[in-house]
């Protein structure tokens, strides 16, 4: 794991390990690929989050970790361009299983990564989430509300795989993936990082030509 040096009263969140997967240049109702969550620390979290090329307003209906049923964080929608949906599992076990994410409605172009940490809280892991659907720009950025010793981890679902997405100074880049179904347009680059948390923290990414973007964060809290 890496640890961040994030601290709350001698309480560190650390990372453990990521992973990704993308649907390549097909379309499919379920993604599956393998995550590890190592056995070393304790109050575990793990997250995934999942970007859509939405054309046919589909949704996430399911993630599962093994047999465990993940929860929604929170969504964002940009017209029937992209979804971008995180979810996420308090204390998972360790070990190597897989990761099913199944959609609602028809076959859809899907690119998803999964972040876990340990040294989170396991009542209350989780501050207010923040999502942002921008049109068309060269840059989106949203504003969390967070506190010290606290990390904040994105999601960020950007339409087209013609140029990459790039976060914001501050921001450390965990993850990135992306589709490659034709035209580029059909596709979408999908990438997370995280933050140390502050009263308010701004989380952003730019990329070389205006794009939709749909972005999802929220602030993970320390154990006590």
């Amino acid at each position: 794991g890496i640890d961040f040096g994030y601290y709350s009263q001698g309480k560190i969140i650390t990372l453990d390990l990521t992973s990704t997967a993308s649907t390549g240049t097909g379309q499919v109702k379920t993604l599956s690929w393998s995550h590890t969550i190592t056995a070393t620390g304790t109050n575990r979290i793990l997250l995934v989050s999942v970007g859509i090329r939405n054309k046919s307003s589909q949704t996430v209906s399911t993630v599962k970790w093994g047999t465990a049923s993940l929860t929604r964080v929170q969504a964002v929608t940009q017209g029937t361009n992209l979804r971008n949906e995180m979810w996420y599992l308090i204390n998972p076990g360790t070990g190597t299983k897989t990761i099913a994410v199944t959609l609602s409605g028809a076959n859809a172009t899907i690119v998803a990564g999964a972040v876990s940490y340990t040294g989170v809280h396991q009542t209350t892991p989780l501050g207010t989430a923040a999502t942002l659907a921008v049109p068309s720009s060269t840059a989106a950025s949203l504003s969390v509300s967070s506190g010290v010793g606290e990390v904040v981890v994105d999601a960020s679902a950007k339409q087209n795989f013609s140029e990459s997405q790039v976060a914001n100074a501050g921001q450390v880049r965990r993850w990135i993936a992306q589709s490659s179904r034709t035209p580029a347009s059909e596709s979408s680059v999908q990438a997370g990082s995280d933050k140390p948390g502050a009263a308010t923290v701004s989380m952003g990414w730019t990329s070389s030509v205006a794009r939709p973007w749909a972005l999802v964060a929220v602030p993970l809290k320390p154990a006590p």
